[in-house]
């Protein structure tokens, strides 16, 4: 019919084709060797080679075939190889470093040995200063103990499951002098990070703002007890409300 032809064999690529042409070279000249014992009417062994070449070279040109064939086989696959897909070219272009994080304001350090950086600038004129009245939302961690929290305004909820601001008046000495020295300045929803050294802090004012609640008063004791430990204290302070 008008069919594919009919064929013993299953299709064969180019390489494997060059291998069987290779050894049915060396396997027909070893059989007409081997078949002619004598002169009668010896039929030599169907063979697609020109010539046969003596049995005793066939090993050899049997790997100099091989080897042309390998080598006819490979150059065309180093030549894929090294032709990249246009995707990965366009990926190559893509720019994979991470972007550097923006600068932060660099600590402000005051003679008294109280440092803060300001993390959020507020808005507005008013400003945290003498007279005011002013509201914030505040933690307060040990720096000895690796920044455990003891203090937190989220701690001391109304009836009402909400966290009311710590209120003081700013310059009448209700507030730990190194907290409120760091907190000059700052604007409504500014956040500052301050730190507070023991000579500004709870070893010589104990009984000032902040106090902790009887949760985080083991942890600030355990430090405020021990000569041996830094009361170094840090605060984050947001401002709610100045007035």
């Amino acid at each position: 019919g008008g069919g594919r032809p009919f064929s013993l064999f299953p299709p064969m690529s180019k390489a494997a084709l060059v291998l069987a042409l290779v050894g049915s070279c060396g396997l027909s000249a070893s059989a007409f060797s081997a078949s002619a014992p004598s002169t009668r009417h010896a039929t030599p062994s169907l063979s697609m080679c020109a010539s046969g070449p003596p049995a005793a070279s066939t090993p050899l040109v049997r790997r100099s075939f091989l080897a042309a064939a390998a080598v006819g086989t490979a150059l065309p696959l180093a030549a894929e190889a090294k032709r990249e897909p246009p995707v990965y070219q366009e990926y190559a272009k893509v720019d994979m470093t991470p972007p550097r994080p923006p600068a932060s304001e660099q600590d402000v350090n005051l003679p008294s040995g109280v440092s803060y950086k300001e993390y959020k600038p507020g808005q507005g004129d008013a400003e945290v200063g003498p007279g005011k009245t002013v509201n914030v939302q505040m933690t307060g961690r040990l720096l000895n103990l690796n920044g455990i929290k003891f203090y937190s305004t989220k701690e001391f909820k109304d009836e009402f499951g909400e966290a009311p601001a710590l209120k003081f008046v700013y310059g009448r000495g209700e507030l730990l002098p190194g907290l409120e020295e760091g907190m000059l300045g700052m604007k409504k929803g500014a956040i500052r990070k301050i730190v507070v050294p023991p000579s500004m802090g709870y070893s010589q004012y104990p009984n000032l703002l902040p106090q902790p609640s009887a949760k985080g008063r083991p942890s600030l004791d355990s430090v405020l007890k021990n000569p041996r430990r830094d009361s170094t204290i840090v605060f984050e302070v947001l401002v709610e409300g100045i007035r």
